[in-house]
């Protein structure tokens, strides 16, 4: 459970097995369906996310075309970390190989529906995100789950580790001169980190709690020291202007998960949701809105307004891993 936090490989699976066995639906139903209650004067560009039904599947919706789209879908594989390439002709997930407990990476033609494995095939490669100028960061591990073999690599090469820890789910900032990295060991589990592409440089924004810290409280309920940290941050997001960051907040002795957006450096906290499962946040083109992931045992998309306004379920039938793009 505390491997990945925010974006947990089983629980999406989960999430969509469940949806699937409750609405039944072919994937074509569900995107004929879907388009009849779609708020579309609230949307704009191209959407692609996962749903729902038994079979796990890539839908686009087209706001300018007021349509949506299946492109891709498979009883087999399930589709998560959904990153559009900047010039809009793919999307790049990641898929579990349950042969070999591989995370392995592929690009998505958006036209063929076709789909190309890339990079190692014989390691972990997950967490895809496309920064503006055209290059690809993800996550790394050389095959194996020991924590010191994970780092960040950046279009089929090592760009940073961090000893003894996790660097997960790496996030562009609008300059491409910036990511900010989860990082997760046994005294940060969940710790928001700013590293600079010139020379490499870590500045922490949000401090987490530690792997250690999460064991106890899973084993028996209890902390050790109330006044250490209880909170796990993950699944951050930089607005388009570059001013704000979005990300979930995990508190685990309460398991809730909030959206919360903070400033570019760690400053002025606020909090947009509260009293939900809330995760995978992704920002609109226009920077006026969030689109994130809300439920556990039933999955879909929702849109809030940047401000913490104004919230609107955007999916009736399942939904999650979003990207979204002009």
């Amino acid at each position: 459970m505390v491997k990945q936090v925010f974006t947990t490989t089983c629980l999406v699976i989960l999430i969509c097995l469940v949806a699937c066995q409750k609405n039944g639906l072919e994937p074509e139903d569900i995107v004929r369906k879907e388009e009849t209650s779609i708020p579309w004067d609230l949307l704009s560009g191209k959407i692609a996310y996962r749903g729902g039904d038994i079979e796990s599947c890539v839908i686009i919706i087209d706001a300018d075309q007021k349509a949506m789209r299946l492109l891709k879908s498979s009883d087999h594989y399930t589709y998560h970390e959904l990153a559009w390439k900047p010039d809009g002709t793919q999307i790049t997930y990641s898929k579990f190989d349950y042969d070999d407990s591989l995370y392995r990476l592929y690009h998505l033609d958006v036209q063929s529906g076709r789909s190309q494995q890339v990079y190692a095939p014989d390691a972990h490669n997950n967490y895809p995100a496309w920064s503006n100028d055209g290059r690809l960061a993800y996550w790394y591990n050389g095959g194996g789950w020991p924590l010191h073999m994970h780092e960040i690599w950046i279009d089929g090469r090592p760009f940073v580790t961090k000893l003894s820890c996790e660097q997960e789910a790496p996030a562009w900032s609008p300059d491409s001169q910036y990511l900010i990295v989860t990082v997760c060991d046994s005294t940060t589990q969940g710790a928001l980190y700013r590293v600079s592409l010139r020379d490499t440089t870590w500045v922490p924004l949000m401090q987490g709690c530690g792997y250690d810290r999460v064991r106890i409280y899973m084993s028996d309920g209890s902390l050790i020291d109330y006044n250490s940290p209880v909170e796990i941050f993950g699944d951050p997001a930089w607005s388009p202007d570059g001013s704000q960051i979005v990300y979930t907040r995990w508190d685990i002795r309460t398991d809730a998960h909030d959206l919360w957006v903070m400033h570019e450096d760690g400053s002025n906290q606020k909090q947009l949701t509260s009293g939900y499962y809330d995760y995978q946040p992704v920002w609109s083109p226009d920077g006026q809105s969030i689109l994130f992931t809300r439920g556990v045992a039933d999955a879909n998309l929702f849109l809030i307004s940047s401000d913490g306004s104004d919230i609107v379920q955007l999916t009736q039938y399942g939904g999650s891993n979003a990207a979204w793009m002009y």
